[in-house]
């Protein structure tokens, strides 16, 4: 009797030790979850300010709670989930992607008259009537001197021509994008982030943003102009799922060609950037015809999660593999 007793003591002891062994588990992965979260959250509110008030409206915070960031980053660890922390946080911090999206103001000369005008060296003896007139009140051998060493000046009108990039993204919404990288973010969380930050650096940078998921086919063309039209497209990416059946990149790429030149003026250049695992099921495509698709006018950059495709590498301007 004695012996079953100790052996029934023995048996509620492990299990004792077994379920204390499991809370203390459960309580540092919540613990470590939480300094995670707050980590994450303090990174949002440091970085665009667009990232910032949109944490701060998604987590209602009050007037005084935005000028405190301790108080905010406790109601943010609070009310925010835990996902949409991880795309924020990524979206508020990565440097790993690159793409210029900055307007480029570029002056052109013009025979008729503007309001940007700017003295340049005198090109031919047909400008004398149009030198400076300082220059005109020379003596003889000033005048001569400064012909001689093309130091005569006239007033050039230039037109300024504005040049806006387009970026596109294809975003991968395939259910391969859920299974985890090696920090252990669903790939579809870290595609989302990088897809945000471009778009934060588009509307910065007065780009036109272009964004289409697709899976098996192309979804729904989203366009977005400004900080406003951000603020909804970042609510739409944070509810969408990675769901799809299949992976059509070829299909993908095909429809963004068409929807940057839809977009885009015909002299400009456009970006197209996909980011896919690199799982194309919707049939192999040659480099030459990738090539044909993208002509002259666009590039494509690729951000490969996992998976590496030496098609899609030989036609990029720049192709990145991210584990």
């Amino acid at each position: 009797m004695s012996v079953f007793l100790f052996a029934q003591g023995l048996v509620l002891t492990a299990l004792w030790l077994l379920l204390s062994w499991l809370c203390l588990r459960t309580l540092g992965t919540a613990a470590v979850g939480e300094i995670s979260k707050r980590r994450q959250a303090k990174a949002i509110l440091q970085s665009d300010p667009i990232l910032r008030e949109y944490l701060q409206k998604k987590a209602k915070l009050n007037e005084r709670q935005k000028e405190r960031d301790d108080e905010a980053v406790e109601q943010i660890v609070k009310d925010v989930p835990a996902h949409v922390l991880q795309v924020l946080s990524v979206a508020g911090t990565q440097k790993q992607i690159e793409i210029d999206l900055d307007t480029v103001v570029l002056k052109e000369k013009t025979l008729f008259p503007t309001r940007d005008i700017e003295p340049v060296p005198m090109s031919s003896m047909e400008q004398v009537s149009d030198i400076l007139p300082e220059q005109m009140m020379m003596d003889d051998d000033q005048f001569y001197n400064a012909l001689a060493h093309d130091e005569l000046l006239v007033l050039q009108p230039y037109e300024r021509v504005v040049e806006k990039k387009t970026l596109h993204i294809s975003l991968d919404l395939s259910q391969s994008m859920t299974e985890k990288m090696a920090d252990s973010k669903a790939r579809h969380n870290w595609s989302r982030g990088m897809t945000i930050s471009l778009l934060l650096k588009a509307v910065n940078g007065e780009a036109t943003y272009l964004l289409r998921g697709f899976a098996s086919g192309p979804y729904e063309l989203q366009r977005v102009a400004d900080a406003s039209e951000a603020a909804g497209l970042i609510d739409e990416l944070l509810e969408t799922a990675a769901n799809g059946q299949s992976t059509d990149i070829y299909g993908a790429l095909r429809q963004a060609v068409v929807d940057v030149r839809a977009a885009k003026n015909d002299s400009d250049v456009a970006d197209i950037l996909i980011i896919t695992d690199g799982l194309d099921n919707g049939g192999n495509v040659s480099a030459a015809t990738l090539r044909q698709l993208f002509g002259s006018d666009i590039r494509l950059h690729v951000a490969s999660i996992g998976e590496t495709s030496s098609v899609l590498q030989s036609v990029a301007t720049s192709y990145q593999v991210f584990k």
